[in-house]
């Protein structure tokens, strides 16, 4: 799951499915919100909120039977918002806030909504970032712990980690193959996401 990261493009053409992140195109409404409340932008949320509450009533379903919830509940509320969204875009001027906040949701749109046609992906990217919090949040302690490059490399380290066992992948193997691949790669490859994917 990614939020229009250039860098993990290369994945998908790979052959990754990609996801988009649910939380985070709430998020530019929220602030719009925020800063200068707005009928787009409550809308907005009103509607997400909509989509959170099938997510939270299904937190306890089996997969089979949250696939069944989403397709029955949370595709048609994702059809109608999207529908929404279109309809002020086209009076809205390039630049705008609001236009800015609806083109970010609009853009990669299939990504976005790919979670509610399979009730074993995640509709949102939360719980991998609190996994990962503590651990990135200790970066700048950890600088000072030993040599800066090796401060700076340790919370990106224990990150990978961390979604490893989010994904109940065994880090250890992980890390193994992953150390293994990187000895017989490409030059080219050393900074690809491929390498960290071919482990798994």
């Amino acid at each position: 799951m990614v939020d229009d990261f250039g860098g993990s493009k290369p994945i998908f053409s790979a052959g990754v499915i990609e996801l988009g992140c649910m939380a985070r195109t709430r998020r530019k409404f929220f602030e719009l919100n925020y800063a200068l409340p707005n009928a787009i932008a409550h809308e907005s949320l009103v509607r997400v909120d909509a989509l959170y509450d099938i997510e939270r009533r299904g937190g306890e379903l089996a997969i089979e039977e949250r696939t069944v919830q989403r397709h029955n509940e949370a595709l048609p509320l994702r059809e109608s918002l999207h529908a929404w969204l279109k309809t002020p875009r086209v009076t809205l001027a390039s630049g705008g806030a609001s236009a800015q906040a609806i083109d970010y949701r609009l853009k990669r749109w299939p990504s976005r909504s790919r979670y509610a046609t399979d009730g074993a992906l995640p509709s949102d990217i939360n719980t991998v970032e609190n996994a990962i919090r503590p651990v990135w949040s200790g970066k700048k302690h950890w600088r000072v712990v030993a040599a800066e490059r090796a401060g700076q490399r340790a919370p990106a380290i224990q990150s990978l980690l961390a979604i490893a066992a989010l994904n109940r992948v065994d880090r250890a193997i992980w890390l193994r193959k992953t150390l293994e691949n990187l000895s017989t790669c490409l030059n080219s490859e050393v900074n690809s996401p491929l390498l960290l994917v071919r482990a798994l």
